[in-house]
């Protein structure tokens, strides 16, 4: 699954690459860009230039490195200091030259003749704000808030109206973060999430938490489906007893597996021992049973939600559960809760969310796939597009909550996110990717 790569050499501490190829080899990376995540391909890894021969090619230059480039790059996040960068990596300590990172932003800027040819990461520019502004990790595994005496000119989100599409349960978790960064959210909710209303579904689900003890995994892909499940168990079980529902759960055998942030759902409710794998998503989750040898052979229950139409199941749940039969589970998946279009009159939402003339709004934030589905949803029924069009000429950015998130925003929107959250376990995380958008290059904003 390693994507072929190119050596490309350039030099440090010089404002152009050494070899003509370079410029080959980017219109080759620009012409065959694709927003698709692949591990192999997340990062340049930079080696040393090994031999005389190497040395003896760049002639009078001097601290010659060699990049290995990979043919298709993967997820956007904005350079500190440019338009759109070759993602290099750093192996030592110490100053890394922009000069070269800089060479090849305005080379591939040019080449794409937009913003980020579905997405450039310049890892260097990343470490270096970093180790000048370091954002330690909160209890949560998402990045430190801001300082309570924080004031106007230390918050880079201070007066930035930004929209969040998210259902009510989650906006209010994403509206909090946004506010405390000092910034303006407006809720323009795409999409709901309710209890289920099919009978069939409920019958599934019930049928698979009475027998709970079979499962030797019960993985949650969502904290609406921990909320679901925990609900479900009270009232049909334990008379409406939150409390007596997650004794049960927490007692039936099963390891609890949770993503991130969404296992506070759990330990909120008594829950002690809830598994949370290292990368706050589904896949994330799989590559962890496979490296604790716990997944050949195990069964693992999926609660998920069920798509309504016109939405349309994104691809995460699906790949998920693909990749939990190709290492040997036996997976059964059960409808947890309902995801349906906004169903309420959006037309005060979309006013403020949308002017018509494309103003006011410096940034939209997407916390899942559906939710961009539910927007097109919404421009369509309420006759927006005129809107969005002038939103997409004055370039207000998109934003998502994390990379498979912003893949599906990519792939349902047809156009490129600007702002990916690298920490995803928490919605600190984006809250904390805007925040570095908008502090990186002031004057474009």
């Amino acid at each position: 699954t390693t994507p072929k790569r190119k050596r490309v050499q350039v030099h440090e501490g010089t404002d152009r690459c050494s070899q003509t190829d370079a410029d080959r080899e980017r219109r080759r990376l620009v012409r065959h860009a694709e927003p698709v995540l692949c591990d192999a391909a997340r990062s340049i890894h930079r080696t040393p230039s090994q031999g005389s021969a190497s040395s003896s090619a760049t002639g009078s230059l001097q601290s010659a490195t060699m990049y290995q480039v990979p043919r298709r790059p993967t997820r956007a996040a904005r350079c500190t200091s440019a338009r759109c960068a070759v993602a290099v990596t750093p192996t030592s300590a110490g100053h890394h030259t922009r000069a070269a990172c800089q060479a090849q932003t305005a080379r591939l800027a040019r080449l794409a003749g937009r913003w980020s040819p579905s997405g450039w990461r310049c890892q260097c520019q990343v470490a270096h704000v970093a180790a000048s502004a370091p954002l330690e990790p909160d209890v949560k595994g998402g990045t430190a808030p801001p300082a309570p005496l924080a004031g106007a000119s230390d918050l880079p989100l201070w007066g930035k109206r930004i929209v969040i599409t998210a259902p009510r349960q989650y906006a209010a978790k994403l509206g909090a973060a946004l506010l405390e960064a000092g910034a303006q959210p407006i809720w323009l909710p795409t999409i709901a999430t309710v209890a289920l209303k099919d009978a069939k579904h409920l019958r599934q689900l019930d049928a698979a938490l009475s027998n709970l003890g079979v499962f030797r995994h019960i993985a949650f892909t969502s904290r609406s489906g921990i909320e679901a499940v925990v609900a479900r168990l009270a009232d049909t079980r334990h008379g409406g007893d939150r409390r007596a529902a997650a004794v049960e759960l927490g007692s039936c055998g099963a390891t609890l597996w949770a993503l991130g942030a969404d296992g506070g759902a759990l330990t909120d409710l008594g829950i002690k021992d809830v598994q949370t794998p290292n990368e706050a998503s589904t896949q994330g989750l799989v590559r962890e049973l496979v490296a604790r040898g716990e997944a050949d052979g195990a069964a693992v229950l999926c609660p998920v939600p069920h798509v309504e139409t016109p939405l349309k199941e994104p691809v995460v749940v699906p790949r998920f559960l693909e990749a939990l039969e190709a290492a040997g589970v036996t997976a059964t998946r059960v409808p947890a809760y309902l995801t349906e279009a906004a169903t309420v009159d959006a037309a005060h939402f979309l006013d403020a969310a949308f002017p018509r003339d494309g103003a006011g709004v410096d940034a939209i934030a997407f916390s899942s796939t559906a939710e961009a589905q539910g927007l097109q949803h919404l421009l369509t029924a309420y006759n927006r597009r005129r809107a969005w069009a002038a939103m997409e000429k004055v370039g207000v950015p998109l934003a998502a909550h994390g990379p498979y998130t912003a893949a599906g925003v990519e792939a349902t929107l047809g156009k490129p996110v600007a702002i990916v959250s690298e920490n995803f376990s928490s919605f600190r995380g984006v809250v904390a990717a805007l925040e570095l958008y908008f502090s990186s290059s002031p004057a474009a904003h």
